[in-house]
């Protein structure tokens, strides 16, 4: 006792000294515990081969297998060894679903190979097992879900229309499994439900993802219909910015210009981002041609940060994904605000938020358009779950938004 707390302090010249008194007063192998605290005192004094090889005699041993995978997993995370980390905390997750570590481990590891059913399976063994609470497994279940019906979504389109359902019924914001759902609709040339499925996400969340296909469900639709649509869904969300947004975009391509300039103006008033102040300037282009007021506006645009986007572990992804390629998190993607995002510099004489000069607008927070798409580095894995190799993984921040979407 006194050993595995002079370890705990970190004092590993104790812990060393009463690991040998107790060797001499029992045999090791009838107290496990003299190996948990000489492990312990290894991994204190850095000689990690040392501790991993008492780890991996721990675990060969019924009674203290669950510590010694634990202490191999946590060794191989360290040295970057993945794979080896999977396959010790996928034995420890076999031999006891209840440990959270284990569970969550192997949940990642198989969302990350993409064995999707695999992962919702361990999801409901760790459920019924209280590792996780129903809120949180829920949640967790419909990202794994709506990964399962993107990966169907070109061979299986009904299929996928099945999957991303469930995955609506568990959560209803996340806009990813909506978008999935519809485009399935869609392939399935049932447009009505896409529209349905697009105007339930629309009022639990605004997003512009949701309004972009809404108003690009029927191929043949001229910039007047897509207008029409962009005003449906303003009246069901009024007063919000990306329902001012996508009506203003809306009217630009339908040649309204005073309608659009009038939208895009009052989502300026409510929030003050790059996305609005690029459309003002493609508004002015437009209908007026005054390079002078474009200018104006395009001076704006460079000093307000960005609108919302999909990130996760402080890197900016184009689309929404299940996982972290930094971290291998699940349900890590979150649509919000870039960091280091600050507000820019008012030009002398700019009106203020509450005057009605929008021409002046000050700027302040970022632009809706995600940014580039992320790439990542699969790390070096390996063969044997005692030996290491050190990997990284990465993800490149994007390019820089244009002034309107495309299409």
């Amino acid at each position: 006792s006194t050993g595995l707390i002079a370890a705990g302090a970190g004092n590993a010249v104790l812990a060393r000294r009463m690991s040998s008194r107790a060797r001499s007063l029992i045999r090791a192998d009838q107290e496990p515990l003299i190996m948990v605290l000489d492990a312990q005192a290894a991994l204190i004094e850095g000689r990690h081969d040392e501790a991993r090889q008492l780890f991996q005699r721990m675990a060969d041993d019924p009674e203290t297998r669950e510590l010694g995978l634990r202490g191999l997993y946590v060794e191989a995370t360290r040295l970057g060894a993945h794979e080896a980390a999977r396959q010790y905390a996928e034995t420890a997750a076999e031999h006891a679903p209840y440990l959270p570590w284990a569970a969550k481990a192997t949940l990642e590891h198989r969302s990350r190979a993409g064995h999707f059913d695999d992962a919702v399976r361990l999801l409901d063994q760790q459920r019924i097992a209280n590792v996780l609470d129903r809120h949180e497994a829920d949640r967790l279940k419909a990202v794994l879900l709506t990964a399962k019906a993107e990966s169907q979504l070109e061979a299986d389109p009904s299929g996928a229309r099945d999957t991303a359902t469930k995955a609506i019924k568990l959560a209803k914001d996340l806009v990813p499994a909506s978008i999935v759902a519809a485009r399935a609709y869609q392939r399935e040339d049932n447009l009505r439900k896409a529209a349905h499925v697009l105007e339930q996400a629309w009022r639990q969340q605004p997003h512009p993802e949701v309004a972009q296909l809404y108003m690009r469900l029927r191929s043949g639709d001229s910039a007047v219909d897509r207008l029409k649509k962009a005003d449906k869904l303003e009246a069901l969300k009024p007063n919000n910015y990306y329902s001012l947004l996508s009506a203003a975009e809306a009217a630009l391509d339908a040649g309204e210009f005073s309608k659009a300039r009038q939208k895009a103006e009052a989502a300026a008033r409510m929030a003050s981002r790059e996305r609005v102040y690029l459309l003002l300037a493609d508004i002015e282009e437009a209908d007026t041609g005054d390079q002078g007021r474009v200018r104006h506006w395009m001076a704006h645009a460079l000093k307000a940060p960005r609108d919302e986007c999909w990130i996760a572990d402080g890197q900016v992804s184009d689309k929404w994904m299940p996982i972290s390629p930094v971290s291998g998190k699940l349900d890590a993607f979150e649509w919000k605000m870039p960091f280091g995002q600050l507000e820019g510099p008012v030009e002398e004489g700019a009106a203020s938020p509450g005057e009605t000069a929008v021409a002046a607008l000050p700027p302040v927070t970022p632009s809706l358009t995600p940014v580039a798409t992320s790439g990542t580095t699969r790390p070096a894995e390996l063969h044997q779950p005692t030996e290491a190799l050190n990997g990284t993984s990465t993800i490149e921040p994007g390019a820089p938004a244009r002034a309107r979407p495309a299409g």
